[in-house]
């Protein structure tokens, strides 16, 4: 592959990784505005009525509140990727994108769920079903995997990645028919993310640590 292409295709890869780094915050976000501030979502709520009305979809909780959180979340992103859109050259994004994008997407269902956990209780305590020991693992691969020292097999990365998102969808007690972050959406959404993220940074020139 020549400069000229290998350059088009890493900038084709991070509009990508920006893309969905933007969607997953968007979505945690906005599931949580949904939880502690559902009025600020109504209109795309109501959006959503007339939508499935129109499509004489029944209004019944399996279906209800993916369109109105999709919607919003949507709108959110739009906005978080034209920051990093046009700001793209700057330095401050260089880094945002390289070294914080995996390790922020890895922390997000964390976060998520921290603070479920002290809005309606914590239903288990210390060690947490080692959920600190896990995510630091995680960050501490991303980190290796972001400054060029750790490089595993395709395969062995993809599982892990995996792995990681499976434990955090079933530990804290994920639920297939939620729309908002606690469903089966967040952790395909995080997943695609971290892989985006990965095969950017893959594509970049190796990082050189400075030495004193």
């Amino acid at each position: 592959m020549d400069e000229n292409n290998e350059g088009v295709d890493r900038s084709s890869v991070q509009r990508i990784c920006e893309l969905l780094l933007s969607l997953d915050l968007s979505f945690a976000l906005v599931s949580v505005i949904d939880l502690d501030a559902h009025q600020v979502l109504s209109p795309f709520f109501r959006l959503e009525f007339l939508i499935n009305r129109l499509l004489r979809i029944p209004q019944r909780d399996l279906v209800r509140g993916y369109i109105g959180l999709a919607a919003s979340s949507i709108m959110l992103a739009l906005s978080f990727w034209l920051a990093l859109h046009f700001s793209a050259d700057s330095k401050i994004t260089k880094a945002l994108l390289r070294f914080w994008a995996g390790p922020i997407t890895l922390s997000v269902p964390a976060a998520f769920w921290i603070y479920m956990f002290e809005r309606a209780g914590w239903p288990f305590g210390w060690p947490y079903r080692w959920a600190p020991f896990e995510l630091l693992l995680a960050l501490s691969c991303a980190y290796l995997y972001a400054i060029g020292t750790l490089r595993l097999q395709p395969w062995l990365s993809v599982s892990l990645l995996a792995a990681h998102f499976a434990y955090w969808f079933w530990m804290p007690g994920g639920s297939y028919f939620t729309s908002n972050y606690s469903g089966p959406i967040a952790p395909i959404l995080g997943f695609a993310s971290v892989l985006a993220w990965a095969l950017y940074v893959h594509r970049l020139p190796r990082f050189k640590l400075a030495h004193s």
